[in-house]
């Protein structure tokens, strides 16, 4: 075995040698156990010589057990007892270890503090000179480090920022083709921002919410062509047997009314007296009412 010396807190250390274990005329049995072994090479066993053979793979299979045992136990004898002054050693020097990094690890998430507001400080500069949200750049793990210097730093942020620009200018067109169709643009923009990285083009974007606004408008027009029918079978249905008043097909009597919405502007006094007399006005029914927008003009 190669001497081993190590330095720990006593000063420098050998591990206690020990004549190297191993079998009593170990070249002399090696060499017989290969001659033994070269009689069965290549032997055909023989229905007459099966039982021998069964005999002697037995006696083969004994001493392989005996060997691997034999193994076990002087590795069991002499290695675990050094085994275990290690694993003493090692638990003892591991407490100050564990002290020292909880310690030294609060001093490096101070410095990584004031390194990520060092930092911000560079992606705020770099982001608003590029219209672009300073919030919206991803600080990488790497820029905390300590050697990451301003001049490592704004190459990388570039890179980032330009990224968001295209994001941007994407984002600018979904929104503009969304305003022109009148649908709420945000499903689409999450969704571009989301699958950029992945190849997302706005055009691909713009084409989803094409579809879908087109699908949208059909379902609508086929709802307001069902309900015109249902109201024009129902004035066919019904039999005028006086003023504002008919009879359905079920003999049941249906009252003619009128429901309107009005957006009036007023002063506050105005709108009071118009509500109290909605209220009041015979036969009138508040079905529903919004609430007040306070506007202020010239």
């Amino acid at each position: 075995m190669k001497k081993i010396e190590l330095t720990l807190p006593g000063g420098k250390v050998q591990i206690n040698e020990t004549k190297p274990l191993g079998f009593e005329n170990y070249d002399q049995l090696l060499a017989s156990t290969k001659e033994f072994a070269k009689r069965y090479k290549n032997l055909v066993i023989m229905e007459d010589t099966v039982k021998d053979g069964k005999s002697t793979k037995a006696e083969i299979t004994k001493w392989i057990k005996a060997i691997n045992s034999a193994k076990l136990e002087v590795k069991k004898a002499y290695y675990t007892p050094f085994e275990n002054q290690a694993k003493e050693l090692m638990a003892v020097l591991k407490v100050p270890e564990a002290e020292l990094k909880e310690q030294l690890d609060l001093f490096e998430e101070k410095r990584k503090t004031s390194k990520l507001e060092e930092v911000k400080g560079w992606v705020s500069e770099v982001a608003e000179a590029s219209g672009v949200d300073p919030e919206k750049v991803e600080i990488k793990p790497n820029w905390l480090n300590k050697g990451f210097n301003r001049k490592k730093a704004i190459p990388e942020i570039m890179v980032e920022v330009q990224v968001l620009q295209l994001i941007k200018s994407g984002c600018n067109l979904i929104e503009a083709e969304a305003s022109r169709l009148g649908v709420n643009p945000l499903p689409y923009l999450r969704d571009f921002e989301d699958r950029y990285y992945m190849g997302a083009k706005p055009e691909d974007l713009i084409e989803t919410m094409r579809n879908d606004a087109s699908i949208k408008q059909e379902i609508e027009e086929e709802e307001k062509q069902r309900l015109e029918a249902q109201e024009a079978l129902e004035k066919i249905q019904l039999k005028q047997v006086g003023p504002n008043e008919f009879v359905d097909h079920d003999g049941q009597i249906k009252h003619l009314k009128h429901e309107v919405t009005f957006t009036v502007k007023g002063n506050p006094e105005q709108v009071d007296n118009l509500a109290n007399f909605i209220k009041t006005a015979q036969g009138l029914e508040v079905v529903s009412a919004s609430k007040r927008k306070e506007v202020y003009e010239k």
